[in-house]
């Protein structure tokens, strides 16, 4: 991919990355206009604040830039991993989720694998 369709990607995609624990989690979003993420607690295992800090941002960004930007949130495999993947691609979010110890990819083509339930979540090892 080119430098220009990769930045013409990025300028309408907020991109995402949650640390999970069991009681809490921490979501941090960057915005395209700005150099740092933006960082919010929230309550282990609670969506509807998830949801909420999401669409938030995803209104934020589509009056900035114009159009509704899409959505890529990534987080490493765990406890809350794949309930979590499911609940948010079932609302048009794509997923990352990465198993840092794992080994490394061999080739081009091993580094991303679809899940079996859908082409949307990415399962990164």
């Amino acid at each position: 991919m080119d430098q220009t369709s990769s930045s013409a990607i990025s300028t309408n995609t907020l991109h995402c990355a949650l640390e999970l624990s069991r009681n809490s989690w921490l979501l941090a979003i960057q915005f395209p206009d700005r150099e740092q993420p933006s960082l919010y607690p929230i309550e282990g295992g609670n969506t509807e604040k998830l949801m909420a800090k999401l669409t938030a941002a995803l209104d934020c960004w589509a009056k900035v830039s114009g159009s509704p930007p899409a959505i890529t949130l990534c987080y490493e495999v765990g406890y809350d991993a794949f309930w979590l993947a499911r609940f948010l691609m079932g609302r048009g979010i794509e997923c990352l989720v990465i198993d840092p110890g794992a080994s490394r990819s061999t080739g081009a083509g091993d580094a991303l694998r679809p899940t079996e339930s859908t082409s949307r979540c990415w399962y990164v090892r």
